[in-house]
């Protein structure tokens, strides 16, 4: 910018110079030249501003340059950052899915353990029902194969009295009515039986009873077979009122009973009663009680003592709750009857015609039928307070 003004300068100089030397009066001239230097440096003035201004604008346009081109730098890594988060987001997703899939995992393992555990408390309430203290154990008789030629030896002692031996022999006498499907071929065992019929004078009841009649104790689908029987003395006939297969809950045997007449069943009286505690969840009990009890109060009105107004009130949801759980008792007893029925009918008809179809709804009543059983097993456990035990060789197991 100065060297332009300087060169403007020194061209009006010369300019000044020149026309010195005109014709013109030098204070005329003089005159004139300084005028025109006036309107040129005042020109050239706001041109410098103006230069100034551009010079300002020039900086000031490099200095935003420059802050462009900071901005775009941090654009940049702002853009190498986010590159960064997303493939960390894609990696948490990874992960998430993952850990979605072991979540899954552990569900389905969590239910198969509640499924078990559920399993083992059906078969823990079974077992609990069927306590030690009402299983017999014989001492004499062996249970192993190496020993069973023994067998005879130990049951000797006993011959001159009635024997009745019951139970699952695990053989099959006659391979054409008490077996069917697998391999139904007599057994080495099947042979000592049959000797032991003939040592002891021993009969099977249920088969003297039905002689052309197959019917299976032991089941999986196929094979099917009578592995349990009574033998009793031949001598014992005329005694046994009947002698029958009826149905059991959670087991895959059948039930053998046998009724024996001259046994009188003992009259049993009025057992001491205890409150049933599931009845505080049964809401038609609850809603019964409601309703009473406002009865009551209206019936007990003029009774201004509250301990014997409590009295009679408890002695009234005795009553009702008597009346209540016999009526129930009466409902449960006559649905397991009727679902013990159609069991014992749709055995019979899987013993004929093993279908598909029989099959299929001999599970559904035995399920139904073991489920009816699920509640008066846990009555027998919550009822039974007694101590079993086991005596052997004069020393006893507690439990």
């Amino acid at each position: 910018m100065e060297t332009i003004l300087s060169s403007l300068k020194r061209t009006i100089s010369e300019r000044s110079n020149s026309d010195s030397s005109e014709s013109s009066s030098p204070r005329e001239k003089r005159s004139k030249s300084l005028a025109e230097e006036d309107e040129v440096l005042q020109a050239l003035n706001m041109a410098g501003n103006k230069l100034e201004k551009l010079d300002a604008i020039e900086a000031t346009l490099k200095d935003l340059t420059s802050r462009l081109g900071n901005v775009e730098s941090t654009i940049d890594k702002m853009k190498e950052d986010a590159r960064a988060v997303e493939s960390s987001i894609k990696g948490m997703d990874k992960s998430l899915t993952y850990l979605n899939k072991e979540v899954e995992e552990l569900r389905g393992t969590v239910e198969d353990k509640d499924k078990q555990i559920e399993y083992l408390h059906t078969q823990h309430l079974y077992l609990e029902s069927y306590s030690r203290r009402e299983n017999l154990k014989f001492f004499g008789i062996p249970e192993n194969e190496a020993s069973a030629s023994q067998g005879k030896d130990a049951v000797g002692t006993i011959d001159d009295y009635p024997i009745i031996v019951g139970g699952d022999f695990n053989v099959i006498l006659d391979p054409d009515l008490d077996g069917r499907g697998g391999n139904n071929r007599k057994k080495d065992s099947a042979i000592l039986v049959e000797d032991m019929h003939l040592d002891f004078d021993l009969v099977d009841i249920w088969r003297i009873r039905n002689p052309t009649t197959s019917r299976f104790t032991w089941r999986q689908k196929t094979p099917v077979v009578q592995s349990d029987f009574w033998l009793i003395s031949d001598s014992l006939q005329d005694e046994i009122i009947s002698a029958e297969i009826k149905t059991s809950i959670k087991t895959d045997h059948s039930a053998i009973t046998l009724s024996i007449c001259g046994l009188d069943e003992t009259e049993r009286g009025p057992n001491f009663w205890k409150f049933n505690s599931n009845l505080v969840n049964d809401s038609d009990y609850c809603e019964l009680l409601t309703t009473e009890y406002v009865n009551w109060l209206e019936e007990f009105k003029e009774v201004q003592d509250k301990r014997v107004l409590w009295d009679l009130i408890k002695y009234k949801i005795r009553q009702q709750t008597i009346t209540y759980s016999k009526g129930k008792a009466r409902e449960r007893r006559t649905k397991l009857q009727k679902v013990e029925d159609k069991l014992k009918e749709c055995t019979e008809k899987c013993d004929i015609d093993p279908n598909s179809g029989n099959l299929e709804e001999l599970d559904c009543l035995q399920t139904e039928y073991d489920q009816l059983y699920d509640y008066i097993t846990q009555g027998a456990i919550i009822r039974s307070r007694a101590t079993w035990y086991e005596m052997e060789t004069g020393r006893y197991h507690l439990n």
